[in-house]
C-alpha cells in the first residue's frame, strides 16, 4: 500500500472521527470504502454515456423500455 496526505475541513474531520468511532473502524477503511464507491458511481456513469446513443438507436429511452425487453 502507498500512503497520501489528505486535508479535510474540520467538520469533515470530526464526522470521520465520530463514524470511526461508532462503527469501530479505521478512518482509512472508511475513506478507502468512500473512494471505492466514488469510483463505481464514475465508472458507471462513464459506461452509460458511451451506451446511451446506442440504446437510442434501438429505441430505449426509459427504465420501462428496459423492462420490456428483457421480461
Amino acid at each position: 500500500m502507498s500512503a497520501i496526505t489528505v486535508n479535510l475541513p474540520s467538520k469533515m474531520k470530526a464526522q470521520l472521527d465520530r463514524w470511526a468511532r461508532k462503527e469501530q473502524q479505521k478512518k482509512s477503511e472508511i475513506i478507502r470504502d468512500a473512494l471505492r464507491r466514488y469510483f463505481a458511481l464514475r465508472d458507471f456513469h462513464e459506461i452509460r454515456s458511451r451506451m446511451v446513443p446506442h440504446a437510442r438507436k434501438m429505441g430505449i429511452y426509459t427504465d420501462e423500455d428496459v423492462f420490456k425487453l428483457v421480461s
